[in-house]
């Protein structure tokens, strides 16, 4: 990134390195949206179209996503999750969090306390009948690294 370790910094300075990663150097057509150099576009106005950020690392920022949260049963007990895809797209791979500040899940597994009107990983049932969604997820990254249909 080019924008100085020290000065004043400025919106068409942070537009140019925005659009062309450059500090000082390039046309930017007016207005100028902070929104839109964060986010992506040209949604807010912006007389340039902006890239969107580097959205493969995770998270970046936490918040970019909205959130979906589920209840899970873990170590005896319940706790709320979060994950950025929709609740029937959970798959192996999907990112994991305890919070929607980009904590990620370190508990390593778990089963869906509450699978109501969700099909979870190809379990149809109910608890009572002995079909319990259950994911183990990686205690690092939070993503799941597996996931079946077995009640605890």
């Amino acid at each position: 990134m080019a924008v100085p370790g020290s000065g004043a910094l400025n919106m068409l300075n942070m537009a140019r390195e925005a659009l062309y990663g450059t500090w000082g150097s390039g046309t930017i057509t007016g207005p100028i949206s902070l929104y839109d150099m964060v986010n992506g576009g040209q949604a807010n106005g912006s007389g340039n179209n902006y890239p969107a950020i580097n959205q493969g690392c995770t998270p970046n920022p936490a918040d970019r996503s909205t959130y979906n949260s589920f209840t899970v049963y873990s170590g005896g007990s319940t706790v709320t999750l979060y994950t950025t895809v929709a609740l029937t797209s959970v798959t192996t791979g999907t990112i994991i969090y305890s919070s929607v500040s980009g904590t990620v899940y370190t508990g390593g597994g778990a089963f869906i306390a509450t699978p109501t009107n969700i099909i979870w990983f190809g379990c149809s049932g109910t608890i009572a009948q002995g079909s319990c969604p259950a994911f183990s997820s990686n205690t690092s990254t939070g993503a799941i690294t597996s996931t079946g249909c077995s009640c605890p």
